[in-house]
């Protein structure tokens, strides 16, 4: 079943650690809701927490905010395979 996501965060993981997190995409032209970065940090923080501790030092972890305002993983990536604002 699709999901539409209103916006993607890019959340790059150093040794289970948030390092830096920017917003990736997003659905329309309006601007982002105030504090919805920390929202996202925070939602990363807990999906990284709950992972198995065998996770790679350093990866991307995606995370978006779906249409209804819940909050979803994306993906997670190897950090050389995405790009990311620094």
């Amino acid at each position: 079943m699709p999901v539409e996501f209103e916006a993607e965060y890019h959340c790059l993981i150093l040794q289970n650690r948030i390092k830096k997190a920017s917003l990736y995409a997003k659905a329309t032209k309006e601007p982002r809701p105030k504090g919805e970065l920390s929202q996202a940090v925070l939602f990363s923080h807990e999906v990284i927490h709950r992972m198995p501790s065998r996770c790679p030092d350093a990866f991307i972890l995606d995370v978006g905010r779906l249409v209804g305002y819940h909050w979803a993983v994306v993906d997670a990536n190897p950090c050389w395979e995405v790009s990311i604002p620094l």
